[in-house]
């Protein structure tokens, strides 16, 4: 066959065609390289944004009546106030006659009615400085984030801010998911409404349907659209009238104080904690404080010495569980039920009566032990913890706790201020841990379907 030769290869049609033919593959092969890289960019890039999104807080701005925080599915269950922080894994329950509004660090708010149940399965974002944002003014979110909630029972109003273009946020009820990204009205367990935006809701069945302003729409058990219910109308006026109040109902500088959006890794408390046992408690806390609590109780059992600073060190990531997480580990080690309470009240003090008295109520026999090491921490609450010990062990001698407490907050005093050890001065045997369920564990998500709005 004919060969290149220096420039004769110029003029040989040959040659030429030959040039063409690795042109036309070389090109072909540029195209489907560059379409390839298009495509893997962005997916690598919200892959390497979500391993740097943290547990986002949620604040319990306005509550009006009744209502609790429940800390996963089999969790415990506290009186939620407002003012209170809260994050992923945990459920707020109203009570009838009750409400809750609920605002998230990425300006979304959500508003529970009486007798509402709500979960929150996930909320991660990434880091950034709230004190530099006016949550009164927010119009759209300061940073990416994936949020996901579920109303179990009741109706929720929400308001939520433009999203980011990588965002996502999934609201779901027993027959649908809600995905939005700057939409307001209000969900139920049965209805659904939509007072600014547009919304298509795509059932468990695969059937979709487009809502605009104003339109509403009611749900079958197998999730097929039916007329809206006859609440319908008042549950839209109340979303509206909800859009119009909320900003005067949240503070500017709403997550002052709040637990650090980068407070996944344990400090100080953890420093007595093996390397595995700290990842283990980091890593639990990125799947929300039900694992958390779990991880902590786990980590207990296996190593009751150390199970007031496991306790500590867990706290430390997430002081809104704190209550939760002081019952799970004394479950774990009741024989250290006095260290266990002192070293989570020395981290999150202003809950000294309530850890106090989630310990007594695991390990009565130590109820005098517990008194005194906690007031030690948190003597100008001795009183308020003699309170909560008495009514958690009501068998405890209530003189003997009392004179404890006392004990306990007079050595503060006397040694200048809060103790920095995790003992206790008086000891009490506790009474094995009991059978069957320790109360913590975790919450699934179901229901099938789509809502997205823009």
């Amino acid at each position: 066959g004919k060969r290149f030769v220096g420039a004769k290869e110029d003029k040989d049609p040959f040659c030429k065609d030959v040039r063409k033919g690795y042109s036309a593959v070389a090109m072909k092969r540029t195209l489907i390289t560059a379409l390839l890289i298009s495509v893997a960019l962005p997916i690598l890039g919200t892959a390497i944004a979500a391993d740097a999104m943290v547990p986002g807080n949620i604040r319990a701005v306005k509550v009006e009546g009744t209502a609790w925080q429940i800390i996963g599915s089999k969790g415990s269950k506290e009186r939620l106030n407002e003012g209170d922080f809260i994050r992923q894994g945990n459920a707020v329950e109203t009570a009838a006659n009750s409400t809750a509004l609920l605002l998230f660090e990425n300006g979304s708010t959500i508003n529970l009615q009486p007798g509402t149940k709500f979960s929150i399965e996930e909320f991660m974002l990434d880091p950034f400085d709230t004190q530099k944002v006016n949550y009164q003014k927010l119009k759209s979110e300061p940073s990416q984030s994936i949020t996901k909630v579920k109303v179990n029972d009741g109706t929720i109003l929400f308001d939520i801010p433009k999203m980011n273009r990588s965002s996502t946020y999934e609201m779901i009820n027993p027959v649908g998911t809600a995905g939005i990204r700057g939409t307001a009205g209000y969900l139920s367990d049965n209805a659904m409404g939509v007072t600014e935006g547009n919304v298509q809701f795509s059932n468990q069945n695969g059937e979709s349907q487009s809502f605009g302003v104003g339109q509403s729409t009611g749900f079958a058990p197998n999730g097929g659209f039916t007329p809206p219910p006859q609440n319908s109308q008042q549950n839209m006026n109340a979303a509206q009238q909800n859009s119009q109040n909320v900003s005067g109902n949240l503070p500017a500088n709403a997550f002052q104080g709040a637990p650090s959006q980068s407070n996944q890794n344990s400090g100080a408390a953890a420093e007595g904690l093996s390397t595995e046992q700290k990842e283990t408690l980091e890593k639990a806390a990125e799947k929300g404080d039900s694992a958390l609590v779990e991880a902590a109780a786990q980590l207990a059992q296996q190593a009751p010495e150390s199970a007031a600073a496991i306790a500590a060190a867990a706290t430390e990531i997430s002081p809104s569980a704190a209550v939760a997480i002081t019952t799970a580990v004394t479950t774990a080690a009741p024989q250290a039920a006095a260290n266990i309470a002192q070293s989570v009240a020395q981290v999150a003090p202003q809950q000294a009566p309530a850890i106090a008295a989630a310990a007594a109520a695991v390990a009565p026999a130590a109820a005098i032990a517990i008194a005194q090491s906690v007031a030690q921490v948190a003597p100008q609450q001795a009183a308020a913890i003699v309170t909560a010990v008495t009514s958690a062990a009501p068998n405890a001698d209530a003189a003997a706790v009392s004179s404890a407490a006392q004990q306990g907050a007079d050595q503060s005093s006397s040694t200048g201020g809060q103790t920095q050890g995790g003992g206790s001065t008086d000891g009490g045997t506790a009474p094995p841990p009991a059978a069957g369920n320790s109360g913590f564990g975790g919450g699934g998500t179901s229901g099938g379907g789509n809502i997205y709005g823009n």
